[in-house]
């Protein structure tokens, strides 16, 4: 994965797969097994979305996400529950931007039906930090949704609104420690993304900011990890480009894209890398008039060459249509 290889990467997923179902078969009420046949799942799921086969990967996550509901309801491990609040997110995220907004719903209904109020209160989680974890995630999911259907108020609302819940209760410990600064990296993201929509720059810039904070506070050197620190980098940059604070920008999204110049050298079939290359490329265009041209043609050109699944999204028509905005200005000032 950190090798930028998913197709590698998808073989030892399945492998994964094959050596947890065999395990299962030996020991079928190990929990750790079926955590393990879980995991397979999600990395299956991620593999495969990183390739472009979107719908397999919704697929995969939704049959972890069938594996470990039972587990959750059974056992009531804290981190299960983590667990599974972290693949509804991911699974809600990927249905939002796949525009299934009706899929999204079906998850998180799925969800309640193991993680209730009821089942809540039997695991003793009820009124506890994972619970409201569990809320700010759902909150998230919700946001997302409305925010990939263009409901900008209901998105920036939703989001806000859970941040709000945990600056009311500071974290105790590590473990709630990390839960909030997943959920609030999280929420900030999509709260900066329909401010920022809105034209409501400065408020894109604290959501932001704040997320950034978050996030690299909880980031580890996996790749992953440190791509989704670079797409709030990313929205915060250009809040800041917007609000006339090009020093501060250009500084934000400076090492972003040299990160994504390295990784754009060694990528082996990761094909949203392209996108969220010519992300950075934009952004640094807002804070560099002297090559702002050429970063737009390079960004023109990443757009124009990936693959027809991801060229449909709604983001990604998104991004097509600033890089050509921000192309057509160029244009008409060179003119004048």
């Amino acid at each position: 994965d950190n090798a930028l290889e998913p197709s590698a990467a998808l073989r030892f997923a399945t492998q994964q797969e094959q050596t947890a179902r065999a395990l299962i078969q030996v020991e079928p009420g190990n929990g750790l097994y079926v955590f393990g046949l879980v995991s397979a799942y999600r990395d299956a799921g991620r593999e495969l979305w990183a390739q472009g086969r979107m719908r397999e990967s919704v697929a995969s996550f939704q049959m972890a996400l069938r594996l470990v509901g039972p587990l959750v309801a059974r056992l009531g491990e804290p981190a299960y529950i983590a667990n599974m609040t972290g693949l509804m997110y991911e699974l809600m995220s990927r249905q939002a931007q796949l525009g299934d907004a009706a899929g999204a719903a079906a998850t998180l209904t799925a969800v309640a039906g193991f993680l209730g109020p009821a089942t809540l209160h039997k695991l003793g989680v009820s009124g506890s930090y994972l619970e409201l974890f569990l809320d700010a995630l759902r909150d998230s999911s919700l946001a997302t949704v409305a925010y990939e259907r263009d409901d900008l108020t209901a998105a920036q609302r939703t989001a806000h609104d859970a941040v709000v819940q945990f600056q009311a209760r500071p974290p105790s410990g590590a473990f709630e420690t990390e839960l909030m600064q997943e959920s609030v990296a999280d929420l900030t993201l999509v709260e900066g993304q329909a401010d920022y929509a809105r034209g409501d720059f400065a408020a894109a810039e604290q959501a932001e900011r704040t997320g950034l904070r978050q996030a690299k506070a909880l980031a580890s050197a996996d790749i992953r990890e440190q791509r989704d620190v670079a797409q709030i980098a990313i929205w915060l940059s250009m809040a800041l480009a917007r609000e006339g604070k090009r020093a501060e920008a250009a500084q934000t999204i400076g090492p972003v894209l040299t990160m994504y110049r390295g990784l754009d050298k060694k990528n082996h079939g990761d094909q949203w890398l392209a996108l969220e290359y010519a992300e950075a490329l934009y952004t640094q265009s807002l804070s560099d008039s002297q090559h702002r041209a050429a970063l737009l043609r390079q960004a023109s050109g990443l757009v124009d060459h990936l693959i027809p699944a991801i060229a449909a999204l709604h983001d990604t028509r998104a991004w097509r249509a600033r890089i050509e905005a921000a192309q057509r200005l160029g244009a008409a000032e060179a003119g004048r």
